[in-house]
């Protein structure tokens, strides 16, 4: 009987880690009840037009070369009736005991053809962490989203590993411009919620020059940047219906028509990761005003999406599926329209 009820505790002790595990994350994965009685409903969405922005390279990083696959894009509007693409890089398999991303930067005109797009210098944000002292397993800015600031600066925020082993969020000024492509300063956002990993935070665009962002969804945490480096919560309320317990964000806020659009995702973990996303919208106070049907990208498992731009009559979205397959993708907004509950 004593070896019953051990064994007993020990499931229930590893039952307590994972649940914290998952607190920490910000994130609960969609159960199998809920995901059952949704996915014969799930859409995948159908695109006019795709723009493959799909490359690799190789790199010597001190006695090892990496192989460097392109994974997640960020697309924001730039000037010029230009937009601006941010795509990750990154080592699928452990290089140098590192999981290393670099980043490279993409001008698109304004019918969305590409330039040829150069590599952004973080060398010294991944060279200065290579020693045999270092305790990370992941370098560099990953998930970089990009924005504009009250000036109309192009901003990001991304994810690091810090040395005591945190994921956190960072912020700092892209180099947008063609003759800089340098990313060598950016301030780490703390938070009064010292969770092992910060990460899927979104920005809710704002006409004024106060920065605000989403934190995490359930419930919906809302905060300001204060010295550009302390999130300071403003706004804690919970969203109806049950479906937001289960949402994290995945790009940031857009403003069309004095309407901020947000794509947020959904996860399940069993018995693959299974991505799936909805679109959210807020009025300009964030009072939810509607939510979209449940859709994807693709047939496959694995996508991740950071960009949205919303325009008259199309909507443009960057996502990456199975982690090396990047991708612009456009959608009538008439189709996006018809997805809303």
């Amino acid at each position: 009987m004593e070896t019953i009820h051990c064994y007993l505790s020990l499931i229930l002790l590893v039952i307590i880690i994972i649940i914290c595990k998952m607190s920490k994350s910000n994130m609960i994965p969609i159960d199998s009840d809920f995901y059952d009685s949704i996915k014969y409903n799930i859409l995948v969405l159908k695109s006019t037009r795709n723009i493959d922005l799909t490359d690799s390279f190789t790199e010597n990083l001190g006695d090892n070369t990496c192989t460097f696959l392109s994974g997640s894009p960020c697309i924001s509007s730039f000037k010029n009736n230009m937009y601006i693409v941010n795509v990750r890089y990154w080592t699928h398999t452990k290089c140098d005991k590192y999981h290393i991303t670099r980043n490279k930067k993409y001008i698109l005109d304004k019918n969305l053809e590409p330039d040829n797009g150069v590599l952004i210098n973080d060398d010294l944000i991944i060279h200065s962490q290579i020693s045999s002292k270092n305790k990370k397993s992941y370098l560099g800015i990953e998930d970089i989203k990009l924005f504009r600031d009250g000036n109309n600066k192009i901003m990001f925020t991304g994810t690091m590993e810090q040395d005591d082993n945190r994921m956190v969020m960072v912020m700092g000024y892209y180099p947008s411009e063609i003759n800089n492509n340098v990313i060598d300063t950016f301030n780490v956002l703390e938070s009064s919620i010292k969770a092992k990993i910060e990460k899927n935070w979104v920005i809710i665009p704002s006409p004024n020059k106060d920065l605000q962002l989403i934190q995490k969804w359930d419930p919906l945490t809302i905060g300001t940047v204060l010295n550009n480096s302390v999130f300071n919560i403003t706004s804690i309320k919970k969203l109806k219906p049950d479906v937001f317990k289960y949402v994290s964000g995945s790009t940031n806020g857009f403003l069309y028509d004095n309407q901020i659009w947000f794509i947020v995702h959904l996860k399940i973990v069993n018995p693959k990761r299974n991505y799936m996303y909805m679109f959210v919208v807020f009025d300009t106070s964030m009072n939810l005003i509607k939510y979209s049907r449940i859709f994807k990208f693709s047939q496959k498992y694995i996508e991740f999406c950071l960009g949205l731009i919303i325009e008259p009559e199309r909507v443009i979205i960057s996502y990456s599926i199975d982690d090396k397959q990047t991708l612009i993708s456009i959608f009538s907004l008439e189709h996006i329209n018809s997805l809303f509950i």
